[in-house]
């Protein structure tokens, strides 16, 4: 891959790649985090499940999944806020909202985020027909964002 593309791309692919890898293998994943710094190079940002039943609502159990993906979003924030990252991405596993028109509801969605850019950027995925290959990723689908992760 080109070292001198934008950071925001080689992100884009190396998560989606990721996340596919694993939906290939195990056929789901749990939301995670990773960002690329100013020189270039990727770190994972985890987040946690906490065990904490009921944040939400009294009567409303916490997904694990949810918790993951929130603790990851809060990481990614402290994250960016301690400088040197470029770009910064939070995946997870979703149905992709109706309105969007997509082939196929089953996605990535991929929220992510460089100074003064901030998308969710949909991937629908689908099995693959074809024996040897698994998992078809279709074309994406953005959305504009408010800023999570880059705050002014």
């Amino acid at each position: 891959m080109n070292q001198t593309a934008d950071p925001i791309d080689r992100l884009f692919e190396f998560t989606v790649s990721f996340a596919k890898g694993r939906l290939e293998e195990d056929g789901d994943f749990y939301p995670f985090g990773m960002v690329i710094s100013t020189d270039g190079k990727f770190s994972a940002v985890h987040g946690e499940f906490s065990a904490v039943q009921g944040e939400v609502a009294p009567d409303v159990e916490q997904s694990p999944v949810l918790d993951v993906y929130w603790s990851t979003a809060e990481a990614l924030t402290r994250a960016c806020a301690d400088g040197g990252v470029a770009a910064a991405a939070l995946l997870a596993p979703v149905t992709i909202p109706a309105e969007l028109n997509a082939p196929v509801r089953s996605g990535i969605r991929v929220h992510i985020e460089a100074p003064g850019i901030a998308r969710l950027i949909y991937v629908p995925y689908a099995p693959y027909a074809d024996a040897g290959r698994t998992l078809e990723l279709h074309e994406p689908l953005a959305v504009e964002t408010p800023d999570a992760f880059f705050k002014a």
